[in-house]
């Protein structure tokens, strides 16, 4: 079962609430601090210190590399190339990503 863009951007937005929404999964989360906060919001990522809100590519690759232990963690598949896709905004790559979290958030919830 494949949740919709707009069931997610809603999930994103509305359940979770995030420092700013997110209107495009690529370009908002592009480097990588909206999903440390997703995760911080459920107890996943202890704390948000070290990830920083910035567009330069050390900072992203930076957070993203902060990112990668809780993500696997969780499941959820999550490598170098995954990163750069992110990074570069690669169409879907996001949008993905955040089902997967959804899954495995949910799935740790029912747990």
């Amino acid at each position: 079962r494949v949740m919709s863009a707009e069931l997610l951007q809603a999930w994103v937005n509305d359940d979770v609430g995030l420092s700013r929404p997110v209107l495009s999964f690529e370009e908002d989360l592009a480097n990588g601090f909206l999903l440390a906060e997703l995760l911080h919001r459920h107890r996943i990522l202890p704390k948000l210190e070290g990830f920083s809100d910035k567009q330069s590519v050390a900072a992203k690759m930076d957070n993203f590399r902060r990112l990668q232990p809780a993500l696997v963690d969780l499941g959820v598949r999550f490598d170098s190339r995954l990163a750069n896709a992110m990074i570069t905004k690669r169409a879907g790559v996001a949008l993905n990503l955040v089902y997967q979290l959804k899954l495995a958030i949910d799935s740790a919830r029912s747990a």
